[in-house]
């Protein structure tokens, strides 16, 4: 969110989300509709802390340790977890599949939700 911080200087917590929509999602105007997903009821402050958090967390290490059959799914256009990021973690679980989905960013369930379904099927089969 560092790069994105004059972009979003004096918004409220919605207006942010409005704002970042763009970079999370294939189509922001269609997931407008489903904003409530990515609402939280942090503070602004309360929420940088979080988001400092997860930048600092790195579990890597520990992926080789999963051996559980594992589907990691990626939306192209996720600028908050780029596929890049999803295939890497996926590389490092033993048994995992990954899978990039093409009209979606950050949440492909509610982007491409047919497509989304059959894939969470085909892995259950």
């Amino acid at each position: 969110m560092k790069e994105y911080e004059k972009e979003l200087e004096g918004l409220n917590m919605h207006e942010m989300t409005l704002v970042l929509l763009k970079y999370m999602v294939y189509d922001p105007e269609a997931m407008k509709s489903h904003i409530n997903i990515f609402e939280t009821n942090l503070s602004a402050e309360q929420f940088a802390i979080a988001n400092k958090a997860l930048a600092d967390f790195d579990f890597r290490n520990d992926l080789p340790k999963v051996l559980a059959k594992t589907l990691v799914i990626s939306g192209k256009y996720d600028g908050l977890n780029p596929p890049y990021e999803g295939k890497e973690c996926a590389s490092l679980i033993p048994n995992a599949s990954f899978v990039e989905m093409q009209y979606s960013g950050h949440a492909p369930m509610y982007e491409e939700p047919e497509t989304y379904i059959k894939i969470v099927e085909d892995f259950l089969e």
